[in-house]
């Protein structure tokens, strides 16, 4: 077994996530409130809702938010809902690796069905605290509901967490299909771009013997410039997953990581410039095509500084431009070279893809979005 759900997940899959009783669940309260106090100050009377629910109710904060205000005798429309996290499913190897690290632990077992039902009792029934006239001051919002009006509608929803190319987390009214993520459908179809449009070339430097259209393509080497490319993005996913840490930590421990892995990227980064300048000096800038293409390097370059795996692209012959036929000795001894350069990598993609790894094993879908993209690329420039 490789998947382990917890208790609240294991119930939504037997009884399916449409009917799943862990489902956010949306209802209405109808307040005896005019629009136009509401409209000049409508962040103020929604944290006032949520405030005193959460005072009447004694439920934690992140279960009940208020979803819209909408007009009419002011309708409050409350949500109830569990974090996503209580409804994902878990590697076993991440708890097994790290069985410290329950992301589950602070989740309840009072399901949103229950919250809102309990709510309906407080607001149906005519002798409970909120209509209390010594209680004025502490539901000023609550006890203008009126009961009659309220509840009127109870309407389930459900969370989107069945899928990787899905926003986690979003809730949406049953029946309705769940947005798509845009950050990881445009991350990965990025690389896969890439990847499909060096196929392409490989494919078209293969032809170029048979048709003579294509024979400015000979001898091009694709994969030096899909090498090249994915290296820069392998380098720019660590990065977007550091920022990902840091913006949306799902645990305490995650500022740990953020630390521990700017501090390896930024050794990286200086690493990269020694090598860097150490292969320069030693072997390309006594060349005839260092001292006529220097000028234009620039971008290279830097691109390099991020990862030295990028100057692989100056060997690919893209289109006999000379910028991209680089020769500082025999094709063996630039073999040699640039294998050498690409060790420096192995100690950044190994490590950054080891944590990546830890963090998606224990964490699931609470782990940074390009995590998945991030990993792919660490291994496929360890590998290639």
């Amino acid at each position: 077994t490789f998947l382990v759900p917890n208790k609240r997940a294991k119930e939504t899959s037997e009884q399916g996530m449409d009917d799943s009783p862990w489902n956010p669940v949306l209802c209405d309260l109808t307040t005896d409130v005019t629009w136009d106090e509401v409209s000049s100050n409508q962040g103020w009377f929604v944290q006032r809702m949520v405030d005193e629910i959460i005072d009447l109710m004694r439920v934690p904060a992140h279960i009940v938010s208020v979803d819209q205000i909408r007009r009419g005798s002011v309708i409050f429309d409350v949500k109830f809902a569990l974090e996503p996290k209580c409804l994902d499913t878990y590697w076993a190897q991440g708890r097994m690796i790290a069985p410290s690290f329950d992301p589950t632990i602070d989740c309840g077992d009072v399901t949103p069905r229950e919250f809102a039902e309990e709510l309906k009792a407080y607001v149906t029934d005519p002798t409970s605290a909120i209509y209390d006239p010594r209680q004025k001051e502490r539901f000023r919002l609550l006890g203008t509901v009126i009961s009659a009006q309220s509840f009127t509608k109870s309407e389930p929803l459900r969370f989107c967490i069945d899928n990787y190319w899905l926003e986690f987390g979003a809730t949406v009214p049953q029946g309705e299909a769940c947005p798509v993520d845009p950050f990881k459908l445009y991350t990965m179809s990025f690389a896969q771009l890439v990847v499909a449009l060096c196929m392409l070339l490989l494919a078209l430097s293969a032809a170029s013997r048979c048709f003579p259209r294509f024979t400015v393509l000979y001898k091009m080497r694709p994969t030096d410039i899909m090498t090249a490319i994915l290296s820069v993005c392998g380098t720019f996913s660590h990065w977007l997953f550091l920022a990902e840490l840091k913006i949306n930590p799902a645990h305490d421990i995650f500022h740990l990581f953020f630390l521990v892995s700017l501090g390896h990227l930024l050794a990286c980064y200086a690493i990269n410039v020694l090598v860097l300048r150490m292969v320069l000096v030693s072997y390309i800038v006594d060349t005839p095509w260092w001292r006529k293409h220097r000028r234009h390097c620039r971008l290279i370059l830097i691109t390099s500084a991020f990862n030295v795996r990028f100057l692989r692209i100056t060997q690919c012959r893209l289109l006999h431009f000379d910028l991209f036929h680089i020769h500082f000795g025999t094709p063996s001894k630039m073999a040699v070279v640039f294998a050498n350069m690409g060790l420096s990598t192995i100690f950044q993609d190994f490590c950054q893809g080891f944590g990546q790894c830890f963090v998606r094993l224990v964490w699931a879908h609470q782990a940074p979005r390009v995590s998945v993209l991030s990993i792919s690329l660490a291994c496929f420039n360890i590998i290639v």
